[in-house]
């Protein structure tokens, strides 16, 4: 997966499931590679100087288990994430009464990509 399109999934996680009511870009940002948003939901031209980056949960298992992972617990879902023995990373998550929304990745990437794809098949699934 390249980095525009892990900033791609980044923005989606942030805006369709984190809650992010808005994504802005910087004026020097031809290339939208720094999505960034407002924490306290102002608008951009009074606040842009509180303006922070998404996180980048992609990268970061953290930003995924302290900004996903509660998200999915209060929507009553749960995860589990990790390796296999062969060195792939693998995400699932559980819907109850539903069919589960799973992905397992190749060895080359990283769990918290997989847990962020299991993210975005959820989201697909349920329409959000």
């Amino acid at each position: 997966m390249t980095d525009q399109e892990k900033r791609e999934l980044d923005v989606k996680l942030a805006t369709h499931f984190w809650g992010i009511k808005k994504i802005y870009y910087g004026e020097w940002d031809e290339d939208k590679s720094w999505p960034l948003y407002i924490p306290s939901g102002k608008p951009w031209r009074t606040h842009k100087i509180d303006a922070k980056p998404i996180p980048r949960f992609t990268d970061s298992l953290d930003a995924c288990f302290q900004l996903l992972v509660p998200k999915l617990m209060e929507l009553n879902k749960g995860a589990t994430v990790g390796q296999d023995k062969v060195g792939g990373s693998y995400a699932a998550i559980f819907v109850p009464f539903a069919e589960e929304c799973e992905i397992e990745i190749d060895h080359e990437e990283t769990v918290s990509l997989a847990l962020c794809l299991a993210v975005e098949q959820l989201i697909d699934k349920e329409g959000k």
